[in-house]
């Protein structure tokens, strides 16, 4: 199958992906692009938190690279602002890598559709607005800073409803209908007498039998312990934050986190050049400028449920509309491609004589590109030195592999 001739459908990811083998591998590369991206959004995601209100800055970001940040997430210790950041820093370096390492062109509206869930489409966005890599880059950045604060907002609702960041707002319902989901959130609702703020909903379902549940952790412990929900396999998922709640989120949140990452965003305003399926609408999103587009993303992340289904149907509709070519389907940062090939597979099949095929997303690197590490690293030189009076002395001890420690005075 030929790549440059092909109808490309670009699937960027979700929060439930596992990505830290994935990042630490794009971490070790060694190409120009990915460490230019690294750099600009350690610098962004590390200034920014010092520009906010003393009580509203996030405590675990005091860290010293994109790397150091991975470290926290795999220790459990990173908050789920930061959490929301990785995740994106994720998929746009594994985008990056795409088009360099995989010598991937750069879509094009021609050969192009792109379709973002849930932080996916703020990727999807910084896309849409770019022509190469080299633009792509400063747009990718902002995509960063806004994400950062999206999840700053969504993590400042969470505290205000249940003060632990530890515990899940998502429960994944398997094997049920939306339609039955809904009666039975109906029934625990009214039979709990919740306030607004605190209502279950869901945030997402699919044809296959899946439901995604949005609400505190205490009342989503509540409504997964329900005689009627016991039929059913349940699993939590590592979401710490809301999102998807138009009952918790307004025009006014998105325009705030809009202002506070506007030092961010590139100079050219541009027309989005790429069209880009929203998963909150299922439908286009055709916007005069790149901000706008952002705005849209934002809308998709915070406020509306995510209407996978639909979003497919559409993209298939306007793969029909091309003249017929094999479609590659390029997943970034989720899971779901599989879904969505089944889907276009269905959908495509039964007018167009095409082949669908899925890219591979695993990242691989060389061992040879692997970042060397010194044997030894000094993290301080004082002028004072345990068993050593100078710098000279202390080599030595170490040469020998004498280890010494002693307490200082204050």
């Amino acid at each position: 199958m030929s790549l440059s001739k092909s109808n490309r459908v670009y699937v960027f990811g979700d929060r439930t992906f596992n990505y830290e083998h994935s990042l630490a591998q794009l971490l070790c590369c060694h190409n120009t692009f990915l460490t230019l991206f690294f750099r600009k959004c350690y610098s962004a995601i590390r200034t920014e938190p010092g520009r906010l209100p003393l009580h509203t800055r996030d405590t675990t970001a005091k860290f010293s690279s994109v790397a150091d940040l991975l470290m926290r997430k795999r220790d459990g210790c990173l908050s789920p602002a930061l959490e929301q950041v990785l995740c994106l820093v994720h998929t746009l370096a594994a985008f990056i890598w795409q088009h360099s390492e995989r010598k991937l062109s750069f879509p094009t509206p021609q050969d192009s559709v792109l379709l973002g869930f849930c932080t996916g489409s703020l990727a999807a966005a910084a896309v849409s607005s770019s022509q190469d890599l080299v633009s792509f880059i400063p747009a990718a950045v902002h995509a960063v800073v806004v994400a950062l604060y999206t999840g700053l907002r969504a993590a400042q609702e969470a505290q205000s409803i249940h003060g632990n960041a530890s515990s899940p707002w998502s429960l994944l319902v398997l094997g049920i209908s939306g339609d039955q989901m809904t009666t039975i959130l109906e029934g625990f609702n009214s039979r709990n007498v919740l306030i607004r703020t605190i209502l279950p909903c869901i945030h997402q379902r699919l044809w296959n039998g899946w439901c995604d549940i949005s609400g505190p952790p205490e009342v989503l412990t509540r409504l997964s312990q329900q005689d009627c929900l016991q039929e059913y396999d349940k699993s939590f998922l590592p979401i710490r934050s809301p999102y998807h709640a138009s009952h918790l989120f307004s025009q006014w949140d998105i325009d705030a986190i809009l202002q506070a990452a506007h030092s961010w965003a590139p100079t050219d305003n541009v027309m989005p050049f790429i069209p880009v399926m929203p998963c909150g609408t299922g439908h286009f999103a055709w916007m005069d400028n790149s901000q706008a587009l952002l705005e849209s993303s934002i809308h998709d992340v915070l406020i509306l449920p995510i209407f996978m289904e639909k979003a497919i149907d559409h993209v298939s509709l306007a793969l029909e509309a091309r003249p017929p070519a094999d479609v590659l389907v390029v997943v970034t940062g989720t899971d779901c491609g599989e879904t969505v090939y089944r889907r276009l597979k269905t959908a495509l099949g039964r007018s167009m004589p095409i082949a669908i095929n899925v890219a591979a997303q695993s990242v691989s690197v060389p061992e040879s590109s692997a970042i060397e590490r010194p044997n030894i690293a000094v993290i301080g030189m004082s002028g004072r030195f345990p068993g050593a009076s100078n710098p000279e002395d202390l080599w030595s001890l170490l040469q020998n592999k004498i280890d010494m420690c002693a307490k200082c005075r204050r």
